[in-house]
């Protein structure tokens, strides 16, 4: 199934939550999923999904607000 990236809008392919998805081998800490859960729509494309697996931590400025917020 096409999706478009809930960040970049790119278009790219998504297996929909069907076991094999190329998604399942990102790794992710339990709190930038939920960050990505409740600042996204829907899935993102790989490259979007990558950077945050890269970085392994929510951007400063979104802990700054996490933080504000509590």
């Amino acid at each position: 199934m096409e999706k478009k990236c809930s960040k970049c809008e790119v278009v790219f392919t998504c297996q929909n939550q069907a076991p094999g998805c190329w998604c399942e081998n990102i790794q992710l800490p339990v709190q930038v999923f939920a960050y990505l859960r409740e600042n996204y729509e829907n899935c993102l494309c790989p490259r979007c999904l990558q950077e945050f697996e890269k970085h392994d931590e929510l951007p400063k400025t979104d802990i700054d607000n996490q933080r504000r917020s509590a």
